[in-house]
């Protein structure tokens, strides 16, 4: 077979293409970067939608984890640590909550106290910023400026209305004495240092 150098007569052939039919040409390149476009944008938008649905979960269920067990015995904890496949696991547990009454239509608002892996590793990415630090002492407690917020509502409207504050504790009343339990405190101290410590 004879070689024959054609590639002269195909240049000229495309080109010649190319110039007559600019316009279908100009379509077929735009159609293409329109396409590219539009499949960039999609698969964006749906990598993002998944990411903010997996932020907001987290959010919403206040930490990063796959299963919530209730009133956990000593013996489950101790499988748990000992499971090779759990990668962590927290203790958190209800220390008080301010609840709705027929008198008071206030949000429900709630106190947990959580471990260190609770806190550090699994409620981590559900916090977007603490002020001050976490409380390790007996009398202390860090809240969300909305709780305390609504904490301070309730107190102020009752004691201004002449109407009794009720309070549910594990503490005799000489106990609230000694360590004055309930104190009042500004309303700016609270917010700054991000925890309250009892007077």
């Amino acid at each position: 077979m004879l070689k024959n150098n054609n590639t002269q007569v195909l240049n000229r052939m495309a080109g010649r293409s190319l110039k007559s039919s600019r316009r279908q040409s100009a379509t077929m390149i735009l159609a293409v970067l329109l396409s590219a476009f539009m499949l960039f944008s999609v698969f964006t938008v749906g990598m993002t939608y998944f990411k903010m649905q997996r932020l907001q979960n987290i959010r919403l269920g206040g930490g990063e984890y796959d299963a919530i067990m209730y009133g956990v015995t000593d013996e489950q904890l101790s499988t748990c640590r000992e499971n090779p496949d759990i990668l962590r696991f927290g203790v958190h547990a209800l220390s008080g909550y301010i609840d709705e009454t027929e008198y008071d239509n206030t949000p429900e608002v709630m106190l947990i106290w959580a471990d260190e892996a609770c806190w550090n590793e699994i409620m981590a990415p559900a916090r977007e910023r603490v002020e001050g630090r976490y409380p390790v002492e007996e009398d202390e407690v860090m809240v969300t400026e909305y709780a305390l917020e609504k904490v301070y509502n309730i107190i102020d409207s009752r004691y201004r209305a002449g109407k009794p504050l009720i309070l549910t504790t594990n503490m005799t009343i000489k106990e609230m004495q000694e360590k004055k339990a309930l104190s009042m405190c500004r309303r700016n101290s609270m917010s700054r240092r991000g925890w309250i410590r009892q007077m």
